[in-house]
């Protein structure tokens, strides 16, 4: 594997398990696409930050 220049910012080609890592495509990034039956997801207007990341914390750690 090659490392990029000092100060560049990479991410390693597999996750935890081994799997390679499902890199973002910058062309479909954020696109919206019509519903395709999907379920719905629920979105949280108010949200109580230090819990998340105390949850976010501990999930990482396991």
């Amino acid at each position: 594997m090659s490392h990029p220049a000092p100060g560049i910012l990479c991410c390693p080609g597999a996750i935890f398990n081994g799997k390679p890592r499902a890199h973002l495509d910058a062309k479909t990034t954020g696109t919206l696409k019509k519903d395709q039956g999907y379920p719905l997801i629920k979105v949280c207007r108010k949200t109580e930050p230090a819990q998340i990341f105390k949850e976010f914390h501990e999930t990482r750690n396991r």
